[in-house]
């Protein structure tokens, strides 16, 4: 570690070494689907104030915000800060089960509920309530095992989110010629490369997911089909470069 250094020029050298460590899943993954993501929304038709549907006026800004998240988290990542990004990506997966509950409302109660809310200690359902009334919902046939799934999520991305020890106990630190070192510079090591492919497969999963919804819940069949293919070979290839990601070359 280089004390003549600057935080930023440390903080791009972090973003070097992680690209060289796995660059589909740190660059292309992201490139490629907040790309397919803004697409989903310009195959929204254009509304004027008279013509503005409320579920999908209030749904295109929580998936706007969850797009801003998502790509928060990958800067976040680059520049060497993965318990972060990961405090953003709880952010994103409660936020894609909000869309997915939201268009699941056939009599509007839900978005009722959810425009009249006040109250800024809680929200206007509980997240879990929420996760597990979509999936019931959509994915009847292996809901327990999806369900599992996203649970084992929350738990993971919360503990980086509300700093629990089990996390803090390996963050910032690593072994320098048998001393331990403890820094909040960005560096990366074997257990900072492997909490940042976490995150990262998280975060664009989680992506995905809510774009399933948006579309599903808004688009015609001309454009589902046409942007069906693009959206399999996209969890394909995030997939295949978090196998990919190679942690031989970093500091242990």
């Amino acid at each position: 570690m280089d004390a003549k250094k600057t935080l930023p020029e440390m903080e791009r050298e972090h973003s070097k070494s992680i690209i060289d460590a796995g660059d589909k899943l740190f660059y292309n993954s992201y490139r490629d689907i907040y790309g397919f993501l803004s697409d989903l929304l310009r195959e929204m038709p254009d509304m004027s104030l008279d013509e503005a549907d409320a579920k999908s006026v209030i749904c295109r800004q929580i998936f706007m915000r969850l797009m801003q998240d998502y790509r928060s988290s990958h800067l976040l990542i680059m520049a060497g800060y993965p318990y972060s990004a990961g405090s953003i990506v709880a952010s994103m997966l409660e936020l894609a089960y909000e869309i997915g509950w939201l268009i699941d409302d056939q009599d509007n109660s839900r978005l009722d509920k959810w425009s009249s809310h006040q109250d800024l200690r809680s929200t206007s359902e509980n997240y879990f309530n929420r996760m597990q009334s979509i999936i019931t919902s959509t994915y009847p046939n292996d809901k327990d095992e999806r369900l599992e799934i996203e649970r084992e999520t929350y738990k993971n991305l919360s503990a980086m989110k509300h700093g629990n020890s089990v996390i803090l106990r390996e963050a910032h630190s690593f072994i320098n010629e048998e001393n331990l070192c403890l820094t909040p510079i960005p560096i990366l090591t074997g257990s900072s490369l492997n909490t940042s492919k976490y995150v990262a497969f998280q975060a664009s999963r989680i992506a995905l997911v809510a774009g399933a919804f948006f579309a599903d819940g808004f688009l015609g069949v001309e454009a589902l089909s046409r942007l069906a293919i693009r959206f399999t070979q996209l969890e394909q290839d995030y997939r295949e470069a978090h196998r990919a990601v190679n942690d031989t070359t970093v500091q242990n």
